[in-house]
């Protein structure tokens, strides 16, 4: 890093150790309540203030419940302790008016001063627990509710929100700046940063156009499966590598998911697909097989019971499989009958995993919306239970998911805990109106969304959610495959693929694109998605001696040319080359891929490298070892028109230019020996490329670890929001990240040598949906240097993708 970035990486650095990004509270302050708070509530509150007890009207249970005060007074004051009745009556010094009473101990000194810290810093309450926990479950049937208001003459959801505010005494922060807004609702529902010319036609227009530009988010499927895709691989615990892929112990669904994202499948019939091991998607209730001697609460059917129950009916079942439950109402036994439901005999009872010789017959966890019969087959008694949980009368089937989709868009749940349907949410109104319009629209996900994006409450500046009333969006961190996305349209890039993604292997691991790509050929016929890469049978193996294939000099090798024009609107242009044993290609002089590795071809998606009219693709070719052996390389280069239609080949044989004096021979086809490689190299006959090679598709790697991306061995439907030192680490020295700013700075030099500040512009367009001011502008010179150099270049993108402006969705 250079001297002259320093003093930006200050406050950067300060930002990254200390950020608040979701619920504005630091990393460790959840941890501080629960080692320091929670004693004190439970030793000198939760006897006469917890649970079924609610002494002078005042509970204790949750955090909603504290802020909602006693039967006469409000009891805590977030923030203000000294105006808070809870701190003046745990220092009352007469016996008859302090709090805990008389005849109980006092708190000590340490312990008051605990709790004042802890009103002082806004009430800090882990999502999901209660003190004394109410025995209450939330009606499973759909709850008919009213428009506080007429539809023609404003928006649901902020009618319902008006009453809320009103009731509460809550005011709505202002309207956010437009660039904000379009920049948010691109990366909230397609993951990516805006393009300019939506931006300017945004920020410019007189009039409302949040719906217009709602539906042309929507109308993006491909760039919407692809974002959708992060979060339901964690939902439903589908990744592309790792523990469990070993003879057959776990399957992928990657192919079934991305199709019924990309056509928005009704949600209802993707549940139902997912229960009753629709083709494709039998990895769902596959589970993991675990080596080894593992807990029975972690065999297949007892994980499709836990799976279900919490991402389809928010609720937990995993310690109940072991016991009855500390955390909700639900039994063992209740847990073994719904596990009994996916496997092919009853189950034997554990508890605490010993068996007691008890067998439970299949049983769903709501039994007043049906019965599954015991007699019946694996697949009978699936196919009762998706009848039963996509029922007409399944209410809580649609209220989960709604409040999943309000929470991806506001950072917080209209139930805080996303997994916990049975605590009472901010608005029961509000909630029970959106699932009632999602059963009775289809079950569209996207009009929920669309709701959401035209509505005055998201259109407001997002708050730090410190006092936990509803005020708009809450602030929250980009997620680790937005962030890349978000750096490779900064730098101008795009992300490569390599043969593990294009092929599964023996494991049933990778081959995740070659999924995506199948997918999207079966979707639907509509001509811009559809991107068809001709068949095998194209290019030839080429050298620079005859024969090579048998033997060729070792470490010597050549460079070759070819030019091409284009005519016409690119559609997608597919890159597969290799070498044995080096290959590097450019296009227009800019690096489009490298191998080192002959088994290991070049995959790549490189229709932004090219340009209406001349272009050149270069390769250059080595041989290694130490002494003569096989060599050979191989390109080919595919377009397509935006109507999908096969526009041009550019592949490797004997009539591309070399220098004077060399000749180039053609040795075999794409799938001669001793290479045989024709799988690696060419693609089957329709087979359909993705428009862009997005984050969600690839592997996890440091940069994505370090920024949350999780291992997918368990569900995860909510990720850290806090940065850690690990990401620290990464953003500053990360491999990624210093690989794609080298490569950005490269393509962004022409644009800075030719006219700098527009370049400024443009970069801050793609970052952060606005120009740059003059401040920043100044600022930007200082680090880029009068003359541009490619160090400079690369420090400004740096210190822009550091910033929270561009981190931050807010």
């Amino acid at each position: 890093m250079k001297r002259k970035v320093q003093k930006y990486w200050v406050s950067i650095l300060g930002w990254n150790i200390l950020m608040i990004a979701a619920g504005g509270w630091a990393n460790d302050s959840w941890v501080v309540f629960n080692r320091e708070v929670k004693p004190v509530l439970e030793e000198h509150c939760m006897e006469c203030h917890a649970g079924e007890k609610r002494k002078g009207g005042f509970s204790m249970n949750t955090r909603e419940s504290i802020l909602a005060g006693s039967e006469t007074d409000e009891v805590v004051v977030p923030g203000k302790p000294e105006q808070s009745l809870l701190m003046q009556l745990v220092r009352e010094t007469d016996p008859e008016m302090r709090m805990p009473p008389e005849d109980k101990s006092p708190l000590t000194a340490r312990e008051i001063e605990i709790l004042e810290k802890w009103v002082a810093e806004g009430l800090v309450w882990p999502d999901g627990f209660a003190l004394g926990r109410e025995d209450y479950r939330a009606p499973t049937g759909f709850r008919q509710v009213e428009v506080p208001g007429s539809i023609e003459s404003g928006h649901p959801i902020d009618h319902f929100l008006a009453d809320y505010h009103k009731s509460g005494k809550v005011r709505m922060g202002a309207g956010v700046q437009r660039h904000r807004w379009i920049r948010k609702a691109w990366l909230d529902t397609i993951g990516l940063l805006p393009d300019r010319d939506q931006v300017e036609s945004f920020v410019q227009s007189g009039s409302d156009q949040r719906a217009d530009v709602a539906d042309f988010i929507l109308s993006r499927k491909e760039a919407y499966a692809a974002h959708w895709m992060s979060y339901w691989n964690d939902w439903l615990r589908n990744d592309y590598k790792g523990t469990g892929f070993i003879d057959g112990g776990r399957k992928q669904i990657t192919g079934w998911l991305f199709g019924s994202l990309y056509s928005n499948k009704p949600y209802d019939q993707f549940v139902r697909e997912l229960l009753t091991e629709h083709p494709g998607a039998e990895g769902f209730l596959h589970g993991i097989k675990w080596r080894g001697t593992v807990n029975d609460s972690q065999r297949r059917e007892m994980q499709a019971a836990q799976s279900i129950s919490q991402i389809f009916l928010g609720t937990n079942l995993k310690c109940a499989s072991c016991h009855d439950s500390f955390v909700n109402s639900w039994k063992l036994k209740e847990a073994y009958a719904f596990a009994s439901v996916f496997a092919e005999k009853n189950l034997e009872l554990h508890r605490c995993d010993k068996p007691i010789g008890k067998f439970i017959e299949p049983a769903f966890l709501f039994p007043e919306l049906g019965t599954i019969a015991s007699e019946g087959s694996r697949s009978e008694r699936l196919s009762s239970l998706a009848e039963i949980v996509t029922s007409p009368e399944n209410g809580r089937l649609a209220r989960t998911i709604v409040n999943r989709i309000w929470a991806h868009y506001f950072g917080r749940g209209l139930v805080s805990d996303v997994d916990d349907m049975d605590q009472v949410p901010f608005s029961q109104d509000l909630l029970d109106w959106l699932a009632i319009d999602l059963a009775q629209n289809g079950y569209d996900l996207k009009r929920t969304m669309r709701w959401i994006l035209t509505s005055e409450a998201y259109n407001v500046v997002a708050s730090s959610d410190v006092d936990g009333l509803f005020k708009g969006p809450v602030s929250k961190r980009m997620s680790a495959e937005q962030f890349l996305d978000a750096l490779v349209s900064v730098t101008g890039m795009e992300l490569e693929t390599n043969d593990e993604l294009m092929k599964v292997d023996g494991r049933g691991q990778g081959g995740q694109i070659q999924a995506i790509s199948k997918a999207l050929a079966e979707s639907d016929s509509n001509p811009e998605s559809r991107k068809r890469i001709p068949g095998s049978g194209l290019g030839k193996w080429i050298w620079n001696t005859d024969k090579a294939q048998a033997s060729a000099p070792a470490n010597q090798g050549f460079e070759a040319v070819k030019e091409f024009e284009i005519s016409g609107d690119i559609g997608a242009a597919w890159l597969v080359a290799t070498a044995d044993n080096e290959l590097k290609v450019f296009l227009n002089e800019k690096k489009a891929g490298e191998t080192s590795e002959w088994t290991q071809p070049i995959r790549r998606n490189v229709m932004r490298q090219l340009q209406p009219g001349r272009n050149v693709i270069r390769i250059e070719a080595r041989n290694g070892g130490a002494a003569p052996n096989p060599a050979g390389a191989y390109v080919s280069l595919q377009l397509q028109d935006a109507s999908g239609e096969h526009m041009l080949s550019v592949v490797s044989d004997a009539d591309w230019k070399v220098n004077p004096g060399t000749t180039l021979f053609a040795l075999g086809g794409s799938g001669m020996g001793p290479w045989n490689l024709t799988e690696s190299l060419e693609f089957p006959e329709e087979i359909t490329a993705p428009q862009r090679i997005r984050a969600s598709y690839l592997f996890a790697d440091e940069l994505t670890r370090a920024m949350g991306r999780p291992s997918r061995e368990q569900i995860v439907t909510r990720r850290d929001p806090y940065a850690t030192t690990l990401e620290l680490l990464e953003l500053t020295n990360g491999q990624t990240i210093d690989q794609l700013l080298k490569k950005g700075a490269a393509l962004w030099m022409t644009d800075f040598s030719n006219s700098p500040h527009q370049a400024v512009n443009q970069l801050f367009y793609r970052g952060l949906a606005r120009p740059a001011s003059a401040l920043e502008m100044s600022a930007a010179f200082e680090i880029v240097g009068a003359t541009p150099t490619l160090e400079g270049i690369q420090d400004l993108m740096w210190v822009m993708i550091m910033l929270p402006e561009f981190q931050i969705i807010d």
